[in-house]
């Protein structure tokens, strides 16, 4: 079980991310990925509504 707060996301993001990793985003089914509609939503300020693509840009920008 994952609860946001309780230190258990921290188990479940990185098992996702993993996953993700190994089988690429081809993998998620539309059901998971549609009502995103390609946008984070947060609460850290500056990132709520940025989109998936800015993240990876700025996150490939970071490593170069």
């Amino acid at each position: 079980m994952v609860s946001g707060g309780w230190d258990t996301d921290s188990n479940g993001a990185t098992v996702g991310s993993i996953l993700g990793a190994l089988s690429g985003a081809s993998a998620i089914g539309p059901q998971w990925t549609a009502p995103l509609k390609g946008r984070l939503r947060s609460s850290v300020g500056g990132f709520d509504g940025v989109t998936f693509e800015e993240l990876a840009r700025r996150t490939a920008a970071v490593a170069a």
